[in-house]
């Protein structure tokens, strides 16, 4: 049960003045793909920083999509593996002045990457955030059962909190289908949130 993306890298060289991910099902002759967005606005603090690395791993068939750096096709590497996530990188790493301001947007998809009955899609906090969101679009054909939003305050160890009434919400989306959002506003570093549904 569950995926998880981090936002690595050091805290020091930059901040997240916004990231907004997005996991779309659909389910096609028995398939289930899931279609994966990173959305980042990074603000670099420091000279000489690199683009933060981003993580994406399920327990289905990965497949990387494309990296865009302020709207540029960009080349990626695997840089390592944490457990089933990939580490992705720019192939050609550019340093970048204190200051600038990049749009990075990753996007990945999976086949029956959530093939559990209890599944969820977590967000760790690793940097400095102004805003954070995670919305799970759920298929027509398989809306979940249950639906719940739930975080876990830094050096907690297995102590999940509902998320206040309204930050964690069901919502109808697009053509019957429902969609969960949860957003976090300047999260404590370290704090890590989940989308938790049953199928």
């Amino acid at each position: 049960m569950g995926n998880s993306v981090y936002d690595r890298f050091s805290a020091s060289g930059y901040k997240f003045v916004s990231s907004l991910t997005t996991l779309e099902f659909e389910i096609q002759d028995g398939m289930q793909t899931a279609h994966f967005v990173q959305d980042r606005v990074v603000k670099i603090l420091k000279d000489d920083t690199s683009m933060p690395h981003f993580s994406y791993g399920t327990s289905g068939r990965d497949t990387i999509d494309q990296l865009l750096i302020d709207n540029q096709d960009t080349q990626w590497r695997e840089v390592e593996k944490d457990g089933s996530a990939r580490v992705i990188a720019a192939r050609d790493e550019v340093r970048y002045g204190k200051g600038t301001t990049l749009r990075c947007i990753f996007r990945a998809h999976s086949e029956n990457g959530y093939p559990e009955r209890e599944e969820s899609q977590s967000m760790g906090i690793r940097a400095t955030v102004d805003n954070t969101t995670i919305f799970v679009i759920f298929p027509i054909e398989k809306p979940p059962v249950t639906a719940r939003a739930v975080y876990r305050k830094v050096n907690d160890t297995g102590i999940w909190r509902d998320v206040k009434t309204g930050t964690g919400e069901l919502r109808y989306f697009t053509r019957g289908r429902r969609a969960y959002v949860l957003e976090a506003k300047s999260p404590k570093m370290g704090n890590e949130y989940r989308i938790q549904w049953t199928w």
